[in-house]
């Protein structure tokens, strides 16, 4: 398994792999590989997990062959490498609006939320734009606020030497704005103050 993980790996850096592997029903073999009780087959199956989700057209077929669940609960993972690509494959399969809504509902907002205080800068910065991608749905921007996001985005927008970081941050607090429910909680965050600086800086 480890092997044959590490060559689709390999061959799954070009979009017509990505397509080929979907077409010839790849996705629920490569879920269940997910679930392995070897690290380092998780390890593998997520990096390609990672790789055929950076292809648009195949974010329907991932989702459909229920990747989300183990995804969502692999950012959960000791193993740092898992998580990243993970949160990545997520980060990808969040562009989507139909798919934005499927990430809420099945439990990855708490995990995400969590993961943008890891302490590997990848997976802050894949949890910031995840958050960013989910808070661009309406629909998403009550349920966000409501997990707990608020304080993180703001503690990110505020931080320094990490400019994708913070332009997640802060896109996320913009959309989330767009709510008037979460006015209250926001200034109630300090959002207020962390734009004043951020426009004086």
């Amino acid at each position: 398994q480890e092997f044959t993980c590490r060559a689709l790996c390999r061959l799954a850096t070009l979009d017509e792999n990505k397509s080929e592997f979907v077409q010839l029903h790849g996705l629920p073999g490569l879920v269940a590989l997910c679930h392995s009780t070897s690290e380092s087959v998780i390890k593998l199956a997520t990096m390609l997990m990672c790789n055929i989700s950076s292809h648009t057209p195949n974010h329907t077929d991932i989702v459909k062959a229920n990747a989300l669940r183990p995804l969502i609960s692999l950012l959960s993972s000791s193993c740092v490498e898992s998580k990243r690509h993970s949160i990545l494959a997520l980060c990808n399969l969040s562009f989507s609006s139909e798919n934005q809504e499927h990430i809420v509902k099945q439990g990855g907002l708490v995990p995400l939320i969590l993961s943008t205080s890891d302490n590997d800068l990848n997976c802050r910065e894949y949890a910031a734009k995840t958050l960013s991608n989910l808070s661009s749905n309406r629909r998403n921007r009550l349920p966000i606020v409501e997990a707990g996001a608020l304080r993180p985005l703001v503690e990110m927008a505020d931080s320094v030497g990490n400019v994708g970081l913070q332009r997640a941050s802060v896109l996320a607090l913009y959309n989330v704005s767009a709510s008037e429910n979460s006015h209250v909680p926001m200034i109630q965050c300090l959002v207020a103050r962390s734009s004043i600086a951020l426009c004086s800086s």
